[in-house]
C-alpha cells in the first residue's frame, strides 16, 4: 500500500494560494465589471466563503482521509465509485482545458511557430515529476515559490504606480450593480470554485492541521494578490482597453519603463502564470490518477501518472 502523505498547513496555505493565481493571473474573469473589477472579486471572494467551510468541515470530520475515502465510507462502495468516476472525469478535463490554455498563451506571447505537442509535453512531463514525487514535494516547492509570486506581484505593482491613472475607479456602480455581480459570479465559478480538486489529494492530520486555516487564509491571501493584480490593470489600462485585451495583466506588465535600463518585464507576469499553472495541472492530474486507482483498487497511484 501506498505511504499516507501529509503536508503542513503553509505548505497547503501556499498551494492553494499559486493555485488561485494560476490562470486567473493572465486571465481576467470579473473584467465584465469594467472599473467595478475590484468588487467583483471582493464579491466572488465572498461568494466562496461557505463553499471552502464545507470543504473544511469534510477533511477536519475525516481526519488522514481524502475525498474519494470520505465518498467511500459515506456512500457504499457502488454509488461511491459512480462520484468518483464523475470526479476522475471533471480532473482529467480540468487538465486538457488548462494545457489547451497554456498553449494557446505561449503560441501567443512568446513561440508562435513552436509546435504545439512542445509546449504541451514541457509542462505536462513537469507536472508529471512533480506528481511522482507526491504532494508533499508539490508543497515544498509552493512554499518557496509562494514568496517569489508575492514579492513580484508587489513590486510590479509599485514600479506602475507612476502610470495609475487614479480616475479610472471612479464612478463606483456607474454601470449598476448587474455586471459587477455578473464579474462576481464569472470569479466565483473560476478561480474560486476549482479550488474543489484539492479535496482529492489533501489528507490532513487532525492534531497537527487545521483544514480551515488552509482553506480560509489560501483564499483570502490568494485573493489579496489577485485583487493588486486586477487593479493594477485597471489602473494602468483602463476598463475599456482592459475588456479588449485577452492578457491584459501581461500587457500591463510590459508598460513598466524606468530609464533606459529597466524595461520589458513581461517576464515577471509569465512567472506568477507559469508557478499557478504548473500547481494547477499537477493537482487536478494528480486528482484524477487517485481517482482511476480508486476505481480501479490499484494500491499506488503513482505508475498511472506517465500513462
Amino acid at each position: 500500500m501506498s505511504r499516507r502523505e501529509i503536508i503542513s498547513n503553509k505548505q497547503g496555505i501556499a498551494l492553494i494560494i499559486l493555485f488561485i493565481n494560476g490562470e486567473a493571473s493572465i486571465f481576467i474573469e470579473g473584467i465584465c465589471a469594467k472599473s467595478d473589477t475590484w468588487l467583483a472579486l471582493i464579491l466572488g471572494l465572498v461568494m466562496s466563503l461557505p463553499m471552502v467551510l464545507i470543504f473544511a468541515r469534510l477533511l477536519s470530520l475525516f481526519p488522514e482521509k481524502s475525498l474519494f475515502d470520505i465518498v467511500e465510507i459515506c456512500l457504499g462502495k457502488i454509488l461511491g465509485k459512480v462520484f468518483i468516476l464523475v470526479y476522475t472525469w471533471f480532473c482529467f478535463h480540468a487538465v486538457a482545458i488548462t494545457l489547451e490554455d497554456w498553449v494557446f498563451f505561449v503560441k501567443s506571447a512568446t513561440l508562435p511557430d513552436t509546435p504545439n505537442w512542445v509546449i504541451i509535453g514541457l509542462l505536462i512531463l513537469l507536472c508529471a515529476y512533480g506528481v511522482k514525487q507526491g504532494i508533499e514535494v508539490l508543497g515544498r516547492w509552493s512554499e518557496m515559490f509562494v514568496v517569489i509570486t508575492v514579492i513580484e506581484v508587489i513590486a510590479v505593482f509599485f514600479l506602475l504606480l507612476p502610470k495609475f491613472h487614479w480616475d479610472y475607479l471612479t464612478p463606483v456602480l456607474y454601470e449598476g450593480p448587474k455586471p459587477v455581480f455578473q464579474g462576481a459570479f464569472l470569479t466565483f465559478i473560476f478561480p474560486m470554485t476549482y479550488i474543489v480538486g484539492f479535496l482529492p489529494v489533501l489528507s490532513l492530520r487532525k492534531e497537527k492541521n487545521s483544514a480551515y486555516k488552509i482553506f480560509f487564509y489560501g483564499l483570502l491571501i490568494g485573493s489579496a494578490i489577485l485583487f493588486l493584480i486586477y487593479i493594477g490593470v485597471i489602473l494602468t489600462l483602463g476598463p475599456y482597453n482592459a475588456s479588449r485585451i485577452y492578457y491584459p495583466t501581461y500587457v500591463k506588465v510590459s508598460l513598466i519603463s524606468i530609464g533606459n535600463f529597466l524595461q520589458r518585464l513581461d517576464i515577471l507576469a509569465a512567472v506568477v502564470y507559469i508557478s499557478g499553472i504548473f500547481i494547477q495541472t499537477s493537482i487536478f492530474l494528480m486528482g484524477a490518477c487517485r481517482g482511476f486507482a480508486k476505481l480501479f483498487v490499484f494500491p499506488d497511484y503513482r505508475f498511472i501518472v506517465w500513462p
